[in-house]
């Protein structure tokens, strides 16, 4: 049995700094660390990437750490 916390990752969908969406997920990371989850949120209002090019943007280090985060998380909202 794996006693290892729940990684969740919750991700920003808009970089609107005042949304909606940016409470919603506000809402459920402190709900989920109240539950003993592991929580990381990727917010791309502090994390901006770059415009997506399938031929190049897996060069740009942002792109390829959230790739990592997004690998690590049990779990993504």
């Amino acid at each position: 049995m794996n006693n290892s916390p729940l990684h969740v990752l919750c991700v920003v969908g808009t970089s609107g700094r005042n949304s909606a969406t940016h409470a919603v997920i506000g809402h459920i990371a402190r709900r989920l660390g109240v539950l003993s989850a592991a929580v990381e949120v990727f917010d791309p209002v502090t994390e901006p990437l770059a415009l997506f090019n399938p031929e190049s943007s897996h060069l740009y280090r942002p792109f390829a750490d959230l790739r990592d985060r997004v690998e690590r998380a049990d779990d993504i909202v």
